[in-house]
């Protein structure tokens, strides 16, 4: 690879709290890949939903990717649930009615947004394009009135967009507002308008994660997961109820994860261009890409279970209220609390560890 263009790229998929464990991963392939030099080992960056919070900051620390993910660590291992939201005043009051009366969704994310103004300075983006550091940052938002899924990205210049019937790829200057709108999930923090029309959760509807990453040329795509139903973990209880609110929340917002099939796809394709001839292989409209998939080895929401007496009053009292004391389904969702995210972190830690030798094989030269 020495010598060529880095056509890398990493692509996270999500997840609200959940994306801390991210951070844990990226804590172990910074470590394995500090050999290389300090610069990342991607070039392309590509995150939704909360992911897209740590996206950003990765890309403005492509020219040092272990200082990036040591900010990042730092970054998610001081929040707490108060400096990221705050429930809206119509929620606090105890009316009988929906807290969405009077206010456009359950928390305000006004403490976050203040937060990321300072976080994140996207000037700096231009620069790393500019230094050839970067090729793009890729932002997925959910636009509420038009259905369509926009990838927003800043990059090269010779980047071009594009447009499917629900998908969209638009070259914009980033900001602070494209996150935000990426990570507000439906009912629980308000839409972002970007332009004319008002965006949410970059993960509802996606089911296609890694295609932006392809039309950014991505050749190689280092992906970490967040979700997905661990095996001998999902047990039914011997009386079922009726769903909780937080039932029917969390598994909206964890059933928006279409990393796996995306994922299951691609290979599908790879192996199929394995089986045609290489003289042939021009005349078809894919090309192979290598894969790497990093995925959490127990489910995040027994994390949360466990952590969630450790969480302060007002935090247990609004769990409780939306029912979600029991499967942490919801919780594992919104917990940016530092008990659950060190769980989290260390959890993506050690499978990123416990996957070493994938992880060398596949940044190991291809030999044709």
């Amino acid at each position: 690879m020495r010598g060529q263009e880095n056509r890398t790229a990493l692509v996270l998929s999500g997840g609200g709290a959940r994306a801390a464990y991210e951070v844990g991963v990226l804590r172990a392939l910074a470590e394995r890949s500090a050999a290389a030099g300090p610069s990342a080992p991607f070039s392309i960056f590509c995150g939704s939903s909360a992911s897209a919070l740590n996206a950003a900051g990765l890309a403005l620390s492509a020219e040092d990717f272990a200082g990036g993910v040591r900010r990042l660590t730092s970054f998610w291992l001081s929040l707490q649930v108060g400096e990221i939201h705050r429930p809206a005043r119509r929620w606090l009051s105890g009316s009988s009615r929906m807290p969405f009366a009077d206010s456009k969704a359950l928390f305000d994310p006004a403490p976050l947004a203040d937060r990321l103004a300072r976080e994140l300075d996207f000037g700096g983006l231009g620069l790393a394009i500019s230094d050839r550091v970067l090729r793009a940052l890729c932002v997925t938002c959910l636009g509420y009135a038009s259905g369509q899924l926009v990838s927003f990205f800043q990059g090269r210049a010779d980047l071009e967009p594009w447009q499917h019937r629900l998908r969209v790829g638009a070259h914009v200057g980033l900001d602070v507002k494209h996150v935000l709108a990426s990570m507000a999930m439906p009912f629980l923090f308000p839409a972002v308008k970007l332009n004319r029309e008002y965006f949410g959760d970059g993960a509802m509807r996606d089911f296609s994660p890694l295609s932006p990453a392809v039309h950014l040329g991505a050749e190689r795509i280092v992906a970490i997961g967040t979700g997905g139903a661990i095996p001998g973990e999902q047990q039914r209880s011997a009386q079922i109820g009726y769903p909780s609110l937080a039932e029917l929340g969390g598994r909206m917002l964890s059933g928006a994860d279409g990393l796996a099939s995306d994922v299951e796809r691609m290979r599908q394709v790879n192996r199929l261009l394995d089986s045609v001839p290489p003289a042939s292989r021009s005349q078809l409209p894919w090309r192979s890409i290598d894969l790497l998939l990093l995925e959490p080895s127990r489910s995040l929401e027994s994390l949360a279970i466990e952590v969630i007496n450790e969480l302060p009053k007002p935090a247990r009292s609004l769990l409780s209220r939306l029912g979600d004391l029991g499967d942490g389904l919801l919780a594992s969702h919104v917990l940016f609390e530092p008990a659950y995210l060190e769980k989290l972190i260390d959890l993506g830690y050690r499978d990123a560890l416990a996957s070493s030798g994938e992880i060398d094989r596949f940044w190991s030269p291809k030999i044709d």
